[in-house]
C-alpha cells in the first residue's frame, strides 16, 4: 500500500549482524521490559507493548490497539470535537481521518476490497488515500489526522490523558464528543 501511494520511497535495512550488542536485544521476550531502562511507569489499562494507533487532535488524544482496527477496519469516535474515523492499512498498520467532508459527518464502514463506505451516501472510499473513488462524493477527499503507530508504554507516557476507542463498547454508536 505504501509503495503504491510513494513509489518514490527507499527501504533502509539495518545489517542484522549488527543487533547483536544492542540493547534491545531479547526485548521482545520480556514482556515486562519497557524501554532500556526499565524505568517508565506503565499506564496498565492496556499491555505496555501493545502496538496502538495514537491519535492527537484538538488538544486532545486517543489511541485504538492495531488488533482492534485489524479486526473491524474502520473505528470511529472523537478526538476533542474532531469526529474521525482510524482505519486500517496494509498488514499491521492504520492512521485517522476527520469524518467531515462538505459540511457534514459522514460515518464509515468497511467496503469491499479493503475500501471505506460511508453510509449516508454510499460512497466508496480509499482507505489509504481518504479520496472517494465512486458515488455521490466521488472526487471529495478525507483530511487526515495526526496520527501515528507507537507502543502503548510509549504514547500513554507522553499523552497520559489519553482515551481509548474501540474498547468493550462500540465506538460507531458515538453521536457527540465526550460521551
Amino acid at each position: 500500500a505504501w509503495k503504491r501511494l510513494h513509489p518514490e520511497t527507499q527501504v533502509l535495512r539495518p545489517d542484522d549482524r549488527s543487533r547483536s550488542g544492542s540493547p534491545f536485544a531479547g526485548y521482545f521476550e520480556d514482556p515486562g521490559k519497557f524501554g532500556i531502562t526499565r524505568s517508565i511507569k506503565v499506564d496498565r489499562r492496556l499491555p505496555g507493548k501493545s502496538l496502538v494507533v495514537g491519535i492527537r487532535e484538538d488538544n486532545a488524544t486517543t489511541a485504538v490497539l492495531l488488533d482492534t482496527l485489524a479486526d473491524r477496519a474502520v473505528v470511529q469516535g472523537w478526538v476533542g470535537q474532531t469526529p474521525v474515523a482510524i482505519v486500517s492499512v496494509a498488514s499491521r498498520g492504520g492512521f485517522g481521518y476527520d469524518r467531515r467532508v462538505s459540511a457534514r459527518t459522514l460515518d464509515f464502514e468497511a467496503g469491499h476490497e479493503g475500501r471505506l463506505r460511508d453510509t449516508q451516501t454510499g460512497s466508496s472510499w480509499d482507505s489509504e488515500s481518504g479520496r472517494a473513488l465512486a458515488g455521490p462524493l466521488a472526487g471529495e477527499r478525507l483530511r487526515r489526522v495526526n496520527s501515528r503507530s507507537a507502543y502503548w508504554f510509549t504514547w500513554a507516557t507522553f499523552h497520559p490523558a489519553t482515551e481509548i476507542l474501540g474498547q468493550d463498547w462500540d465506538s460507531t454508536d458515538e453521536d457527540t464528543p465526550g460521551q
